[in-house]
């Protein structure tokens, strides 16, 4: 395949994004892949993610009760593959408490909108999608070129297997 999904280390490289959080969590896997966006604001959100957010919230719910923030981050972390917590809006600081977790926690400056972080995420994952849909077009431009040009089913297994990189053979 051409280019791999998008990560957390790919975003970083990104200007706009770089610019506009800062890694909170240096313990966070910045491989994690980032698959679409969130923005949510609720002490229950890990019941609204589906894996591969990159989540982005001001916190709201949790500045509201503190006591619950602890418990809705640890069912969270494991369903996510990152966080973006806006600071000066609700909260002045990042809680420590959260960190603890290997999820990538990014502080949100308080000048940033979200539709900013948004149009820079949903691009990268637009461009991946892009490329994927080229190359499965290109794959499936060849198993038809082969197909109509040759009645050997030995020639259309060849190609498969060459654009699987794999072994591919064909059984009575």
């Amino acid at each position: 395949m051409s280019k791999k999904m998008v990560t957390l280390n790919e975003l970083l490289e990104i200007k706009d994004f770089a610019e506009r959080v800062t890694l909170v969590n240096k313990h966070g896997n910045l491989n994690n892949q980032i698959t679409h966006v969130t923005i949510m604001e609720g002490p229950d959100l890990h019941e609204w993610v589906t894996g591969g957010e990159f989540v982005l919230t001001t916190w709201y719910a949790f500045s509201k009760s503190p006591d619950l923030q602890e418990d809705g981050f640890k069912k969270l972390a494991p369903r996510i593959s990152a966080i973006g917590i806006k600071t000066g809006r609700f909260i002045n600081k990042i809680p420590l408490k959260i960190l603890q977790y290997r999820l990538p926690v990014f502080e949100v400056k308080t000048a940033v909108k979200f539709r900013e972080l948004v149009q820079t995420i949903t691009s990268e994952i637009q461009n991946y999608q892009t490329n994927m849909l080229i190359e499965v077009e290109k794959n499936y431009q060849k198993l038809i070129h082969t197909s109509l040009n040759s009645d050997d089913l030995a020639s259309l297994v060849n190609v498969l297997g060459n654009q699987l990189h794999k072994n591919c053979f064909c059984l009575n």
